[in-house]
């Protein structure tokens, strides 16, 4: 989108973009600090999320409930490389996010450098719908995917 293209854009269009991918960060860093009840939190009470090669998650408590049993000694890094929005309502947004995902194991020893990662990197996506809510905008629906691998 050009300079002008922004600069005609609503002040609460700009509002509420800011407020969705404030959520698309915020949850990538939630995954990675194993925030399972705060990740939760982002997510509207009904909410659906799938998950690469998974089942359809839905409602809030079950999107918690599935990450908690996720094993405990995996760690990920995901790093949220874009954002752009598709549509943005005054109470529905939607967006895709690139996502660049590094995982480790816990378990594995800490060097000067840090934890060896995985050989396997992942290049996906957050396919969002988001919300408005009495709450203020949430999640309510992810489709996340993997694009690309690398070993």
């Amino acid at each position: 989108m050009c300079a002008e293209g922004v600069a005609n854009r609503s002040l609460g269009v700009l509002r509420a973009e800011q407020a969705c991918r404030e959520l698309v960060l915020r949850s990538a860093a939630l995954i990675d600090a194993a925030d399972w009840a705060g990740l939760a939190a982002l997510f509207s009470v009904d909410a659906e999320l799938t998950r690469p090669a998974g089942p359809v998650i839905n409602g809030r408590e079950a999107i918690e409930r599935a990450y908690r049993e996720r094993p405990s000694e995996r760690l990920t890094a995901h790093l949220i490389c874009g954002t752009l929005f598709e549509e943005i309502g005054p109470n529905v947004a939607r967006a895709n996010s690139r996502v660049l995902l590094w995982t480790a194991d816990s378990r594995s020893e800490v060097g000067p450098h840090g934890r060896a990662a995985s050989a396997r990197q992942f290049v996906g996506s957050f396919q969002d719908t988001f919300v408005r809510t009495s709450a203020g905008w949430q999640i309510g629906m992810r489709r996340a995917g993997f694009d690309l691998h690398l070993d």
